[in-house]
């Protein structure tokens, strides 16, 4: 969602109309910083976008060609991947031009577009981390209750989109581009803007709110909660007293296959194969626990923006920097976090990595 409301007066967004204009006045440069720092926003862009795209396609194809790698965590993963790849592809290249250039040259369609998609794959991404922490919940806390059936799984997951769906349409609703008769760019085009045009104040408040609630601290409380009880659970287990408790009483005990994601019950056990099946499911909930965490830290700056853009009366030169050079690195830093997961799953995911290898070796 962007920060820009609709504006009664012409020029960019944050532009504030003076009757002491002349026609020079209604002259914007057609791009909103200097040379140097559009060579920067570029680069940290387009870096962002190869490590976004080559990643997250790499996780979906070897998770796709890898009959071994369907297992219920790794069909979460590659959901995420998708909504990651959704951003590469549909926001990332346009999110750059509009961060640098003054008017909106792509039209009505596409303005629409490529906000809407970001606020789907988001949502879409933070619905999906809620899924696999309650799978992970159940997986350690509650090995012996039925898992997620990869059936099940699909059937979570298309409730998880069309949920994203319905969070990011009043976005596509709003969105329109928007031309300035008489005011143009440097170059002589007539000055268009892709914004948002609300019908009143209030409903841009909301719906700030809604998102969030729903797309960030709701999600991110759940999933704390839960991985809380994960820990609680795995560390009353690693107890020594726990541990004799348990021989003593012969009960079962349960291990657990990283590659197949399954949880066996087994009349008997030692203490040593215990602990390295405790082991495989702490490095699985610690490589999830780091994608939640990336995922918090880089769109916590985005939203601080957008509730600073509601609530505070920028002066004219905080708006103008707040406008040409801090959204661009908020909007950055926020989108780092698709291009981050691809290359968290392939260090903390041994299989993944695998995969991958026997991927290249049979292209050769």
């Amino acid at each position: 969602m962007e920060t820009e409301a609709q504006h009664d007066s012409p020029g960019p967004p944050n532009t504030t109309w003076n009757d002491s204009w002349t026609t020079e006045d209604f002259i914007f440069d057609k791009y909103k910083q200097d040379t140097v720092v559009i060579v920067i926003f570029v680069l940290a862009y387009l870096s962002i976008l190869l490590l976004c795209v080559v990643g997250n396609l790499l996780v979906i194809v070897v998770v796709v060609w890898n009959r071994n790698m369907r297992t219920v965590t790794n069909f979460f993963i590659t959901n995420l991947a998708v909504a990651d790849l959704l951003v590469g592809v549909f926001c990332l290249p346009f999110n750059l031009a509009d961060s640098i250039m003054t008017s909106w040259p792509f039209g009505e369609a596409m303005c629409k577009v490529f906000l809407t998609v970001r606020v789907l794959s988001v949502s879409a991404s933070v619905f999906t981390l809620v899924a696999i922490a309650v799978d992970r919940y159940y997986a350690v806390v509650h090995p012996t209750s039925p898992r997620f059936t990869q059936t099940a799984v699909l059937y979570i997951l298309g409730t998880v989109w069309i949920v994203a769906a319905a969070t990011s349409a009043p976005q596509g609703l709003v969105l329109t581009s928007v031309t300035y008769e008489g005011v143009y760019t440097a170059d002589g085009q007539l000055l268009t803007a892709c914004e948002e045009v609300w019908p009143g104040d209030y409903y841009v408040v909301g719906y700030t709110f809604c998102l969030f609630t729903l797309c960030y601290v709701f999600p991110l409380l759940t999933i704390v909660a839960l991985y809380v009880k994960i820990g609680m659970s795995i560390w009353n287990r690693s107890k020594p007293g726990a541990s004799r408790d348990r021989g003593k009483r012969s009960e079962p005990s349960v291990s657990y296959n990283t590659q197949s994601d399954t949880v066996t019950i087994h009349s008997t056990q030692s203490a040593q194969v215990s602990r390295l099946e405790e082991q495989k499911k702490l490095h699985v909930i610690r490589m999830l626990l780091v994608v939640v965490v990336v995922f918090a830290l880089s769109w916590l700056p985005l939203y601080s923006l957008l509730f600073a853009s509601l609530f505070s009366n920028f002066t004219d030169t905080t708006a103008e920097i707040m406008y040409r050079y801090v959204t661009p690195i908020v909007k950055g830093v926020a989108f780092i976090n698709c291009g981050l997961n691809p290359v968290i799953y392939g260090y903390y995911n041994k299989n993944l990595r695998k995969g991958f290898s026997q991927l290249v070796r049979s292209k050769k």
